[in-house]
């Protein structure tokens, strides 16, 4: 443990995972003030090094040194399924990249602006000049865009049944992986298994009939002649909408795994890479035991892809 970082892998199985799931943000600029940017803790029964801070996240994004495949809570991965591009590495996460970023990016956005614009102002008409509670008017408001332009919700009319099943998802995003009935972890299963079901019909819907939104961009979407099919597209679906649970402002968590080309002792990639990173884990990159988890602390953080 001497070339490990400092920090608490905490209680047997549960780790620190209890502390994490009340504040995933608070637990990490808690610990980085107090052990440093650089961490150890045990999350979700899995080992993990927690690096804090722009720098870190840029350096770990680099596929030379981490892979994302079989890095994050396989709970995690089960939810959205190992298909989305949290999960992917090289050539399939280029492509997969490429393909979201033609459905979300600047040339796309003015599409999305009369929707918005309605959204808003309805919102706004709802209030009717009244005292409301900001935080629930936000998150209603969020979800409707969410729902209306990722899921081809009708945004007059947002889905009881999807807010429902997305409320159970992401209560159980953090909650021990245990599968009993009762359990908040199994209740986002079937949430997850419902917004799939969900999403394939709004899926078909699109690609008989596309509109100025996400969903029909993702649909049309083409790199490399590779487009994606509806289970690609739903799994793509669900991942945008679990990102104000997993990635949100102001900070962004993404988990990663040593890369086998840079745990290579004597590697000239590994050494050229690793000046990014302090001595405390330069010994730990040779070792494929530990997950790593990053946080980002930034002003804006959108989606990470």
């Amino acid at each position: 443990m001497k070339s490990l970082p400092p920090g608490s892998e905490g209680l047997p199985l549960f780790g620190e995972t209890l502390a994490f799931a009340r504040d995933p943000f608070q637990f990490f600029a808690e610990r980085a003030e107090r052990h440093g940017p650089v961490f150890r803790t045990s999350l979700l029964g899995r080992k993990t090094i927690c690096l804090s801070g722009p720098e870190a996240f840029d350096c770990s994004t680099r596929g030379e040194l981490f892979q994302r495949q079989d890095a994050s809570p396989a709970s995690w991965q089960e939810l959205l399924t190992k298909d989305a591009v949290p999960f992917l590495d090289g050539d399939a996460h280029r492509i997969r990249k490429r393909i979201l970023l033609q459905a979300v990016g600047p040339k796309a956005l003015p599409n999305f602006l009369p929707t918005l614009v309605q959204l808003v102002d309805a919102a706004l008409a709802r209030a009717g000049g009244r005292e409301v509670a900001f935080v629930d008017e936000a998150a209603d408001l969020a979800f409707r865009v969410t729902e209306t332009l990722f899921a081809a919700g009708d945004p007059e009319s947002p889905t009881t049944e999807i807010r429902q099943a997305f409320d159970a998802f992401t209560q159980g995003v953090f909650a021990p992986a245990v599968p009993l009935p009762f359990s908040k972890y199994s209740g986002a299963r079937r949430a997850a298994a419902l917004l799939k079901r969900r999403f394939l019909e709004r899926i078909a819907m699109r690609r008989a009939q596309p509109s100025n939104d996400v969903l029909s961009g993702l649909l049309q979407a083409e790199f490399e002649g590779v487009r994606l099919s509806d289970d690609e597209a739903a799994a793509e679906t669900l991942h945008f909408f679990s990102q104000p649970t997993l990635v949100s402002p102001p900070s962004s968590l993404t988990f990663y795994s040593p890369s086998p080309s840079t745990a290579k002792s004597g590697s000239p990639r590994r050494r050229r890479w690793l000046r990014c990173w302090p001595d405390a884990i330069r010994r730990w990159m040779t070792s494929q035991r530990w997950c790593i988890a990053v946080a980002s602390r930034a002003r804006f953080v959108g989606c990470t892809l």
